[in-house]
This record gives structure tokens, C-alpha cells and sequence, in this order.
């Protein structure tokens, strides 16, 4: 799947021994915890790269989707909006 813009990303990983730099598009991606590189064996298919990274996170959304063990403890859920039920 290629994103939006139907281009790839330009990625670049920078190691120095046990340290590494993620950039994509040319802007640092910093507080990077560990990084994942897939890459499978079918012709032409384009390498995928998986990042966690320790963040603040805010989703814009219409929708709060549920959330697993052990964030699910953290909210309650109100029946009022689910939307499955219409």
C-alpha cells in the first residue's frame, strides 16, 4: 500500500554501533525506541519499516476505538454511542 500522496517515504537509518537516527523525508523522528524492517521475498515488494516510538498522543477522531489491558481501565464506555446499534 503506498500512501496518499501515492508516493513512498524517504527513509534513512544513521547507526553509530548500538545508536541510531531515523529520518523520513528528512526530518528526525526523535525518542525512538526500536525499529523493524520487513521485507518480503515477493518481486517488487517495497520494504516496510515499523517504528515504536515514545510520544504524546492525540487522535482526532469521530470514533474512540476500545483500547486493550491495560489502558481499557482508564475509560468508560458509553453505550450512548455506539454506533453499531443503529
Amino acid at each position: 500500500m503506498i500512501g496518499d500522496e501515492g508516493r513512498l517515504a524517504d527513509v534513512r537509518i544513521k547507526t553509530n554501533g548500538t545508536w541510531g537516527e531515523v529520518y523520513i523525508d528528512g526530518h528526525k523522528i526523535p525518542n525512538i525506541i526500536r525499529y523493524k524492517i520487513e521485507h518480503g521475498t515477493q518481486e517488487n515488494q517495497v520494504p516496510v519499516l515499523k517504528l515504536e516510538v515514545q510520544c504524546n498522543l492525540d487522535i482526532e477522531t469521530q470514533i474512540c476505538p476500545e483500547l486493550p489491558e491495560p489502558w481499557s481501565k482508564f475509560y468508560k464506555r458509553d453505550e450512548k454511542w455506539n454506533i453499531t446499534d443503529q
